[in-house]
C-alpha cells in the first residue's frame, strides 16, 4: 500500500479550504480547459460541438458542484469558455460576428411573406388604415388618397356608417378609388361581435401554409397575367413526367446553357465554338443549332 505524503486534495476538490474559495476550483478549472484544448474544435460540426459540451465538459464539475457552491466567478469562466466553443467558426476560429445562414434565411423570408398577411375585419378598432395591410392583398395606406384623408380617421371603423352596419361608401370612394372600393364593400361587416385578427390572405381559412405561400411567391414572380392557364395547359398534358418538367424549365429559362452559366458563374465563356456561335443561348441550343434544326425539321417542323 502506497503513502500519501500530502493529502491536499479528494476528487479534485481540497480537503481544507480558504478564504478565496476560487481557488478551491482551480484544479478543476484547469482539468476544464485541458479538456477544451486537447480537441479540435474547428473540424466539429454544430451537432458535434453540443455533445462535446454537454457530454463531456459539463460533467466535469459535477461531483464538485454537488458538494460545494461554486463561486460566480468560476462559473462565468465557464460559461465563457462554452461559448467561446459555441460560436466558433471552423475556418479560422473566430467568433460568429454575422447572422448564421439559417437565421438569414428566416430573415429575408419574413420580409417576403410580410405583405402576405393582413387583418381581417371584425370591429375595426385594431386596424390601422394608414398603416397595416387588410382586408385583401395590396389594401394598406399606399392606396388611400392623403389629399382627402383627415386627422381623425384612423381606423377602419371610421370608413362605416352612422349605425356601424355598412360601408360608408361615399367616403371609402373619396378614400380610395372605385375599383378598390367596390372590393371593400364586399367585405362583411361583424360590428361588435368578434376582434380584429390577423390572417394569411392566401389561404381561404386564413392560416399560413408552406404551400400556399411558395404558390403565392412562385406567383408573385412569374406574375398573374394570362400565362398561368397556358401552364395548366402544360401540366394537365397526357405525356411523360420529365417533358413537363423540360417544358417548365424552358419556359423558365433555367437549362444550363453557357450563356446562363455565365451570368451566375464569374469567368465562365458564354461563347459556344463547336458551332462558331458567340453565346450558347436558350434560342441557339433548340432552334439555330444545326443538330436541332435537323431533329425539328425530321419532326415537320420549318427550317424558318
Amino acid at each position: 500500500m502506497g503513502v500519501v505524503e500530502k493529502l491536499d486534495n479528494y476528487l479534485s476538490l481540497p480537503l481544507l479550504i480558504g478564504k478565496r474559495k476560487s481557488l478551491a476550483f482551480k484544479d478543476m478549472t484547469n482539468r476544464f480547459s485541458c479538456r477544451i484544448n486537447s480537441w479540435s474544435k474547428r473540424l466539429l460540426s454544430y451537432g458535434g460541438k453540443e455533445i462535446f459540451i454537454k457530454v463531456i465538459l459539463q460533467s466535469l464539475p459535477t461531483y464538485a458542484f454537488s458538494v460545494f457552491l461554486a463561486p460566480r466567478g468560476v462559473l462565468k469562466d465557464m460559461q465563457s469558455k462554452m461559448s467561446q466553443i459555441w460560436w466558433t467558426r471552423k475556418d479560422k476560429g473566430k467568433a460568429v460576428e454575422k447572422p448564421s445562414y439559417t437565421w438569414s434565411s428566416i430573415n429575408a423570408t419574413t420580409k417576403a411573406l410580410k405583405d402576405g398577411f393582413g387583418w381581417q375585419v371584425g370591429n375595426g378598432q385594431s386596424i390601422d388604415i394608414r398603416r397595416d395591410n387588410w382586408g385583401f392583398e395590396s389594401l394598406n395606406g399606399d392606396t388611400l388618397n392623403p389629399n382627402v384623408l383627415t386627422l381623425h380617421e384612423r381606423k377602419v371603423r371610421d370608413l362605416w356608417s352612422i349605425d356601424q352596419r355598412s360601408w360608408n361608401k361615399e367616403r371609402v370612394r373619396e378614400l380610395y378609388d372605385r375599383f378598390m372600393g367596390d372590393q371593400i364593400f364586399n367585405l362583411s361587416l361583424n360590428g361588435k361581435e368578434s376582434n380584429d385578427r390577423v390572417v394569411w390572405f392566401h389561404n381561404p381559412s386564413g392560416f399560413y401554409t408552406s404551400k400556399t405561400a411558395y404558390s403565392w411567391l412562385i406567383l408573385r414572380q412569374m406574375g398573374f397575367g394570362p400565362h398561368r392557364a397556358y401552364w395548366k395547359i402544360i401540366w394537365k398534358l397526357n405525356t411523360l413526367l420529365k417533358i413537363h418538367v423540360f417544358t417548365w424549365r424552358v419556359g423558365h429559362e433555367i437549362l444550363p446553357m453557357n450563356d446562363k452559366i455565365a451570368s451566375i458563374r464569374h469567368g465562365f465563356l458564354k461563347d459556344y465554338t463547336r458551332y462558331s456561335a458567340s453565346a450558347e443561348t436558350l434560342i441557339h441550343a433548340l432552334k439555330d443549332c444545326p443538330n436541332a434544326r435537323t431533329i425539328l425539321t425530321v419532326g415537320g417542323f420549318e427550317e424558318n
